[in-house]
C-alpha cells in the first residue's frame, strides 16, 4: 500500500482467511474459496457464461431501471 499497490493474496481457502485478509486491509485474494483451477477449455466455457451473464445484466438495467441496485 506504501507504494501505490494493491495487495493480493494467494491461496485462500476459507471464508476465515478471507475475512482476517480483509481485516488486515487486503485489497484482493485468489483461492480455492472462489474456484479450483479450470482446463483451458472450461476457462472458455467460464468466460462466455460471464459474458452472457454481463449481457443479460446490462439489458435489464435498460428494461427495468427501477430493479437496477438489484443486479449490482
Amino acid at each position: 500500500h506504501g507504494l501505490n499497490l494493491k495487495v493480493l493474496a494467494e491461496g485462500v481457502e476459507t471464508p476465515q482467511n478471507e475475512l482476517l485478509l480483509r481485516e488486515l486491509g487486503c485489497d484482493l485474494a485468489q483461492g480455492y474459496l472462489y474456484a479450483h483451477p479450470l482446463s483451458f477449455s472450461k476457462f472458455l466455457e467460464y468466460l462466455e457464461i460471464v459474458k452472457l451473464a454481463v449481457s443479460c445484466r446490462i439489458y435489464l438495467r435498460s428494461r427495468i431501471p427501477q430493479f437496477s441496485d438489484c443486479l449490482d
